[in-house]
């Protein structure tokens, strides 16, 4: 089996030309909620922002793209939404379907789906514990778990921030942990959170139990889009923060006692998180954390806490209240650089007067209508996605689509999660790995996703306009062979039913999975013509040539990428292909070559 490098540049060829075109699209009509009131109020949200930008580029002299087609769209909505690429019959259903409203009905789809809760959850565990927690002192899962809940409740913002300002129990159940496991996706945590006394949130407060400094900070970054750690050393330079008013807002927030419940060696720790009147011994190991310590709490405003019952529980009041300037702009504006790639207000966590966003006006319409709703996440996701200017098409060029007041998207690559799920939903992986491992599979799932999310550090505040190739590199030179085992003719592939129907049916079928649209006439010409040369025969994913093992080649991966070695491993027997003849193993070579190319790992 051997994928030329001619079908290779013709697949990323064929990538750069699809993110960048432009088609036109089917109107967007009403959001299709089932409240008649909140869908109305949702779109005529969603028109007052494309007034506010239409009005932004015609003072600026600014030209906007065209529309996306149908399938860019919706591939665009379930990556930024579901965190994943639909699958083919979402693809077939969406352009089958012709009625005027169907984008904001694929968007209501989307958002009342399990995988946006789960997108959600990781973004936030990332975002409040980082990705370098390596050890067995936080339990990430249990955050995790307690986000998704609270998310598929549809609580409100305002509530699941009080809750974790004000967090308090057991950290975690404990038991026997490998090195790591319990960091991502673990599958014995999964309903942790529901059992009584066990708070996901208190993990938040473990994960800065030495340092105020950086709970403080991250908080106030994470939910009122202030850098507040910049007064931390010194009174600020530019802006109004004293250095007086970072050590009473890090007071406010380290009032908490931090007991350990159970460390024994080789085992998740557990500890309990409780409020404390009195200042934590902890805080008085040198100067500048007595000086936290006996500084009076406050909030960012001035407003002092000194005599509150209970200082996190009044800091959270004054965080999530209406009167706070900060907190809706915070959230509308995060959840607006996850959509458009940037904010209208970047970084996303610096809401300083001196750093104003690029359309003022968007960004109030959009916060205040989060706040008119009862702050409700899916409103701001909604409102976003429904907008013209969401849809708008790629332009090439230099100017970033915030420098051109978003009137035209991006290219930009997929995060490490998002590309992992994508690659589960092309190659159906998960149910190969259940049929074929079934013992393994919860583990080999988790282990991926943690050896690719750690491996590679993400910054959990980029706005991913960066890429080197490293990620795509890595997931495909695993001699563990997951990914050669889901584009191999064997049984419960992709491609065992696929190499039975006609060469143009398959073809469709390989461009939906993979690029979430249908391939172009001369797209299916080359695919047929690449299917009809003669292909290089392999026994089993071990001898399969240095195209489906990675360029590195077995045993020589070297750096970052060498660590994913087999992260995926799977018995010998489970990754041996069937392929009879060259058209099977052409059309191995021809998956292999797709999954490779560009226009699946980036968003379009």
């Amino acid at each position: 089996m051997h994928a030329s490098s001619s079908l290779l540049t013709f697949a990323v060829a064929a990538a750069i030309a699809a993110g960048c075109s432009a088609a036109p699209a089917s109107s967007s009509g009403p959001e299709g909620s089932s409240d008649p009131a909140a869908a109305a109020a949702d779109a005529s949200a969603s028109a007052a922002i494309d007034r506010v930008l239409a009005s932004a580029w015609s003072e600026k002299g600014i030209k906007p793209s065209g529309d996306v087609d149908d399938a860019t769209f919706l591939r665009r909505a379930t990556i930024d939404i579901a965190g994943r690429i639909p699958t083919s019959a979402e693809v077939r259903a969406f352009l089958d379907d012709t009625a005027a409203d169907k984008r904001a009905r694929a968007v209501d789809r989307l958002l009342a789906g399990p995988e946006h809760d789960r997108h959600m959850a990781r973004t936030w565990e990332s975002i409040l514990l980082g990705n370098e927690v390596k050890n067995r002192v936080v339990d990430r899962a249990a955050l995790r778990n307690w986000l998704e809940r609270k998310f598929t409740a549809n609580a409100a913002w305002d509530s699941i921030v009080r809750e974790i300002v004000t967090a308090e129990g057991l950290t975690s159940l404990g038991g026997a942990r490998q090195p790591g496991a319990a960091m991502i996706d673990d599958p014995e945590r999964a309903g942790e959170e529901a059992v009584e006394g066990i708070s996901g949130p208190a993990n938040y407060f473990v994960r800065f139990a030495k340092s105020p400094q950086d709970l403080a900070g991250t908080t106030s970054r994470a939910f009122l889009g202030v850098q507040i750690q910049c007064a931390q050393c010194h009174d600020h330079k530019t802006e109004a923060w004293k250095q007086s008013d970072f050590r009473s807002f890090a007071s406010a927030m380290s009032r908490v006692a931090i007991q350990p419940v159970d460390r024994t060696k080789g085992q998740m720790n557990v500890f309990e998180v409780k409020d404390s009147r009195r200042t934590p011994r902890r805080l008085m190991r040198d100067d500048e954390l007595k000086a936290i310590a006996e500084a009076e709490p406050r909030a960012l405003d001035g407003t002092s806490f000194d005599d509150a019952e209970n200082v996190r529980e009044a800091l959270g009041t004054w965080m999530t209240s209406r009167q706070n300037p900060w907190f809706s702009r915070a959230i509308a504006n995060r959840v607006w650089a996850e959509m458009f790639g940037a904010g209208l207000v970047e970084p996303v966590d610096d809401l300083r007067p001196n750093n104003p966003a690029v359309v003022p006006e968007a960004l109030d319409l959009l916060a205040e209508g989060f706040e008119a709703s009862g702050y409700d996440l899916d409103y701001l996701y909604r409102t976003i996605a429904n907008t013209s200017a969401y849809a708008r098409a790629v332009e090439g060029g230099k100017e970033s689509p915030r420098a051109a007041l978003f009137s035209k998207s991006a290219l930009r690559p997929l995060t490490s999660d998002v590309l992992l799920d994508s690659l589960f939903v092309a190659t159906d992986l998960e149910k190969i790995l259940e049929d074929r491992a079934p013992a393994k599979a919860d583990r080999l799932k988790a282990g991926l996703r943690r050896k690719l999310r750690f491996t590679f550090e993400e910054d959990t505040e980029s706005n991913g306009d960066s890429y080197d190739g490293t990620l795509q590199q890595a997931l495909f030179s695993m001699n563990g062979g997951l990914p050669i085992a889901a584009t191999s003719v064997a049984p419960s592939t992709v491609l065992e039913s696929l190499v039975k129907k006609s060469d143009d049916e398959a073809i469709a079928e390989l461009w939906l999975r993979t690029f979430s649209r249908l391939p172009t006439p001369a797209e299916i010409d080359e695919a047929k013509a690449f299917l009809a040369k003669p292909h290089e025969a392999g026994g089993d994913a071990a001898d399969a040539p240095a195209e489906r093992r990675g360029k590195r080649g077995k045993g020589k991966g070297k750096g970052k990428a060498a660590k994913l070695q087999g992260a995926g491993a799977l018995p010998p027997a489970a990754m041996r292909s069937t392929a009879k003849n060259d058209r099977e193993r052409g059309y191995e070579d021809l998956f292999w070559a797709l999954l490779n190319a560009s226009e699946l790992h980036f968003r379009r």
